[in-house]
């Protein structure tokens, strides 16, 4: 039998045992050599087993009391750990539902639009048919947008994000992100650089294709949204065996009381 396996409770028990009958037997052999009458042999016992019991009972709350501090212990970290965990949740809930308000108000935009132009292509003769078609295949993108993005926030708060690497050609994602934001940034009248230092040959990389292009393109729509005049920039190149994007613009940038409001969730 393996001591070190057996629980803490059998273990103390089996000392108890072990310990109450070298006592009984050391100190038998002990009275024997120095006593000899029944009376004083009857005394000794007495006092023998008052001082094992005196001692056991020691023992025993010493045990108890340090049972009873780690138990409280534990407790208050079991509570610490509750406390933290409830203001998670509470902060997790009033971001969800400061999400769910935002989130409302994004979707009723393009809503009214696709909704507004649908009741006036109705209603149009047809001169100005194909500018109300525009915006409502406009408006239909963004709220597919939105509506991406809301699948991308719940898989990500549930752990079920999973990056899908595969071969990527970056000379053509790279191209096809440049014509679309040469476009948009044409529309409000800004430039757009784009600029690849990589070499031809080493632009296939193993990447998440949609995602890179996904962070990218709200990177550069956040440059075009804030940027009034000028022009917006991307550039992309080798660095220490990493890819390095940089998107620049001539926007007023953000201040920097307010820098670390950008890192916070919604």
């Amino acid at each position: 039998m393996d001591v070190r396996n057996m629980g803490p409770a059998l273990r103390i028990t089996l000392l108890y045992f072990v310990l109450g009958c070298l006592w009984i037997i050391i100190t038998d052999k002990v009275l024997l050599m120095y006593i000899s009458d029944v009376e004083s042999m009857r005394l000794a016992q007495s006092l023998k087993g008052w001082f094992y019991v005196s001692g056991t009972a020691l023992l025993l709350y010493f045990l108890v009391r340090n049972s009873i501090k780690k138990h409280d212990r534990s407790k208050a970290e079991y509570l610490s750990k509750l406390e933290k965990a409830l203001e998670r949740a509470e902060e997790s809930n009033r971001l969800k539902t400061a999400f769910l308000n935002n989130l409302s108000h994004e979707i009723r935009t393009p809503m009214n639009a696709i909704i507004g132009f649908s009741e006036l292509l109705g209603e149009d003769d047809g001169e100005r048919q194909s500018e109300y078609v525009a915006n409502v295949r406009k408006s239909s993108y963004r709220l597919l947008n939105i509506i991406n993005d809301i699948i991308s926030i719940a898989t990500i708060e549930s752990d079920q994000e999973k990056l899908l690497e595969e071969r990527t050609s970056l000379s053509s994602l790279l191209e096809e992100i440049d014509k679309e934001f040469c476009s948009k940034a044409s529309e409000k009248g800004l430039g757009f650089k784009f600029d690849c230092t990589i070499e031809k040959d080493k632009q296939t990389v193993f990447a998440d294709r949609d995602k890179l292009r996904h962070v990218i393109k709200h990177l550069l729509g956040n440059a075009i949204k804030f940027t009034s005049s000028g022009s917006v920039g991307l550039k992309c190149s080798q660095k220490g065996g990493y890819l390095h994007f940089e998107v620049s613009d001539t926007g007023r940038g953000i201040p920097d009381d307010i820098r670390d409001d950008i890192f916070k969730r919604f």
